[in-house]
């Protein structure tokens, strides 16, 4: 990696269906033509979930990447209890994934009447639909 790029990295924790945790590294930057890139650098099952393990396993995948910590400007991560720490962890910027808060408050506000209610009668139909015999 180029030692004069600034990278901007985020971590996305999460559980598979067999209950395993994962943490997904990727780091981002702008190239000399100025087109946005994202590099995944690694995903890596947790046997633990402390942010404190988390921010290990993101220096370490940087350091295997030749990364400096020096050169990463900010991490961002959802708002997850264990995963929203890491930044200090690290010493870096924390930022929030402004599309996971976009997520959340759309997934509250369908939640909520008179969408919820609207949601429901929808499904209703097309249960009713998929249900009604094929002419």
């Amino acid at each position: 990696m180029n030692a004069e790029r600034v990278f901007s990295v985020t971590a996305d924790g999460w559980k598979s269906r067999s209950n395993t945790h994962f943490i997904g590294i990727t780091a981002h930057y702008i190239n000399p033509d100025w087109q946005f890139m994202s590099l995944p650098l690694d995903l890596v099952p947790l046997a633990q979930t402390s942010n404190v393990r988390m921010s290990d396993i993101i220096r370490d995948c940087l350091e295997r990447r030749h990364i400096p910590i020096e050169n990463i400007a900010s991490v961002c991560t959802d708002g997850g209890g264990d995963i929203q720490r890491i930044g200090e962890h690290l010493g870096l910027p924390h930022l929030y994934c402004v599309l996971h808060m976009i997520h959340l408050t759309v997934e509250f506000a369908l939640g909520q009447p008179p969408f919820s209610d609207a949601l429901d009668k929808v499904k209703r139909i097309v249960c009713h639909v998929r249900a009604s015999p094929r002419l």
